[in-house]
């Protein structure tokens, strides 16, 4: 029977539940129990808890006299999971600063060092030699691709120190079957023992192409480390490296199957409710990612005793992985709320009506968390062996097996949305670059045009002052009149002045004129003007005289009023192109505004992170870095550009501050066989 025949004679029923599954990660079949095996596997468990239990207080509890404090560790152990002598050992590590130490006074101390002793024996000393890792090259990924292997494409992220190059260290050495008493450890990456100046030892982004079976290869692509000595500089060399490196991937039509996040333990990325430097420069690199992303990781956790977490980490909603896993359960309500529907129209029309489709409740979302490993890669570079040491190893096997199992299934997300986000971050930055000019070229207008009209209202007061800058003197004047026809007059030629009206005396005879008299020196004045009969005429014109009012001007203030009349034509002028640059201005910053809203709307639906600074609102998030442009950014929020629309929604869906069911579980990846 052919493969397309047999998949037909799966149910409706059974079609869904594998549509329901998460797509991360396909749980194999097994044989069906009967109830009554299940029952006696249930007994048989609970009966080794129990034994495991009985242990811990026989060798522990019972010898603490005060009741008190033997509550205070029951509580304890029940709390974080602590159920057997490996798991108190192992989370004591014989100091008095571990998780169990520190909570012991004198007496309880000793107790657990008589454990440890007991417990851990004589330690075996390794000897053991480096050898280099052997990796798939990309000749032998095309042949490989050309018998259907899969490859699986694994980005490694974290901040500097974390652990990412011990971890594909380790992982080789777990593929390679080394063992702890193997006298060979492999290196896929030479750290040089010890990289003691805070610097990542990974450079740029590398590709480790590692054979897991025949048909299967992961590609662990590996990233420097963020947030090391070199300061932010450094952090966005790191950002633009990945992001290329992630485009690259898309132009070759690649998917990544996983993003593994790799921090320590102990890193706490909250304290008080504040973000740390750590979860500041972690998130510079998970910001690139678009949303489907939450369904396609682990939280790979180094530096592990395998008994304790950082809870705060994961429950507090101001944390990275906090708001990783309400995308994660999002996106899952989403995907079971739209195939809901389709299953009940899948379920009327099965013809196997007796079967089935079991579909997760609100509260077994809640119990479905993404999840996390832990690890100790140091224990693979021991030069000690003790029971200690080989429970760390058990437990790293363990939990690379699931490691590998996980990665093995994930059918990973397609990189259109992180890309496209990724541009938006970059449209994002330039815009707000790009703004910052725009308003900054906005304050010097406003300063120029306040400064012109300043200027202004200076010239043209001066002006009003110096308006009267003229007055009115009265001045007399001669004016000549033509007489009539053989009407003459007697006139002086120095002072222009008619002496003797309708004189009918020629000018040889000037002397015989009335006006004329006779001095004792024989000499003829003018009576009226007393000049000589000699400067006098007989003419046909009339010198009159008047008296006329004469404007006259106080040149300094009519030169003051004059250019502060000009002053203010010239700016007026100028003012008016400034007030055109202003409109422009304005024109191009809502441009701006509305293709930020636009870039926003979309990091708001499709980035796994939203915004940069903590889901700050556009406005806030201008007036963060525009302090002083309060005042010009006012007038556009004033205005009927809807850019808070999208946050309110976001708002609404409580995707950061929803209360959850949400609690780590770590006893699938803590439990001794």
């Amino acid at each position: 029977m052919s493969e397309n025949q047999k998949s037909k004679q799966i149910s409706c029923c059974q079609r869904i539940t594998e549509i329901f599954k998460r797509p991360s990660k396909i749980i194999q079949s097994q044989p069906i129990q009967s109830q009554q095996d299940q029952q006696e596997q249930q007994v048989i468990q609970g009966n080794q808890n129990q034994n495991d239990w009985l242990m811990i207080e026989e060798q522990f509890l019972n010898k603490i006299s005060s009741a008190g404090r033997r509550q205070m560790f029951y509580d304890l152990f029940q709390k974080t999971g602590i159920k057997t002598i490996e798991l108190l050992i192992l989370s004591f590590k014989n100091s008095n600063t571990s998780f169990i130490g520190k909570r012991c006074i004198q007496a309880e101390l000793l107790i657990l060092r008589n454990m440890y002793e007991r417990f851990n024996q004589q330690p075996k000393e390794l000897q053991w030699t480096f050898a280099s890792a052997t990796l798939i090259s990309d000749n032998d990924i095309q042949i490989q691709q050309q018998s259907n292997a899969r490859i699986k494409n694994i980005l490694l992220v974290g901040i500097t120190g974390q652990g990412k190059t011990t971890l594909i260290n380790s992982f080789y050495n777990h593929i390679s079957k080394i063992t702890l008493d193997s006298n060979l450890r492999y290196l896929v990456i030479d750290d040089n023992e010890q990289n003691r100046e805070g610097k990542s030892v990974t450079r740029e982004v590398n590709q480790y192409k590692i054979k897991i079976k025949d048909d299967l290869i992961f590609n662990f692509i590996d990233t420097p480390g963020l947030g090391d000595t070199e300061g932010y500089s450094r952090d966005q060399e790191i950002i633009d490296q990945i992001s290329k490196q992630i485009k690259k991937m898309k132009d070759k039509n690649q998917i990544i199957h996983q993003v593994i996040i790799v921090s320590q333990l102990s890193t706490n990325y909250v304290v008080e409710n504040t973000p740390t430097l750590q979860q500041l420069a972690l998130l510079n690199v998970l910001k690139l990612f678009g949303i489907d992303m939450a369904q396609h990781y682990i939280h790979a956790l180094t530096f592990s005793d395998f008994t304790t977490i950082h809870r705060n980490n994961f429950e507090n909603p101001n944390s990275i992985f906090f708001v990783l896993t309400q995308r994660d359960q999002l996106l899952l309500t989403r995907n079971f709320q739209q195939l809901n529907q389709k299953s009940n129209n899948l379920l009327t029309q099965s013809p196997t009506n007796s079967e089935t489709a079991v579909l997760l409740s609100n509260n077994q979302l809640n119990e479905n968390n993404k999840e996390f490993c832990q690890f100790q890669n140091s224990v693979y570079y021991q030069n000690l062996s003790n029971q200690i040491s080989l429970i760390q190893f058990r437990k790293n096997t363990e939990n690379y097996i699931k490691f590998i199992e996980k990665i093995s299934f994930s059918e990973g997300f397609q990189l259109d949305t992180t890309i496209q986000v990724i541009e938006e971050r970059i449209r994002l930055k330039n815009q707000i670059e790009i703004l910052g000019q725009e308003l900054q070229l906005r304050v010097r207008i406003d300063q120029l045009i306040q400064s012109n009209k300043r200027k202004i209202e200076n010239y043209q007061s001066i002006a009003q002052e110096n308006q009267n800058f003229s007055y009115i003197e009265f001045e007399p004047i001669k004016r000549i009149k033509q007489c009539s026809q053989n009407i003459y007059m007697t006139n002086c030629q120095d002072c222009k002045k008619t002496c003797h009206k309708n004189c009918s005396v020629s000018n040889q005879n000037l002397i015989n004129c009335n006006m004329m008299i006779r001095l004792s020196s024989g000499n003829y004045v003018c009576e009226s003007c007393q000049h000589t009969v000699e400067k006098h005429l007989n003419e046909n014109i009339q010198y009159i005289q008047e008296v006329i009012e004469v404007e006259r001007f106080y040149d300094d203030m009519r030169n003051e009023h004059n250019q502060a009349i000009t002053m203010t034509q010239k700016l007026e002028q100028i003012l008016q192109e400034q007030i055109q640059r202003e409109i422009d201005n304005d024109a191009r910053i809502i441009l701006i505004l509305d293709d930020l809203k636009n870039c926003f709307n979309y990091l708001f639906s499709s980035a796994l992170y939203k915004l940069d600074l903590r889901e700050k609102s556009l406005k806030d998030f201008l007036y963060k870095y525009f302090k002083s442009f309060e005042n010009q950014l006012e007038k556009y929020f004033r205005e009927s550009i809807d850019i808070f629309a999208t946050r309110r929604l976001v708002e609404n869906q409580q995707l950061n501050q929803q209360n959850t069911m949400f609690r780590l579980r770590t006893e699938n990846f803590q439990r001794i066989e």
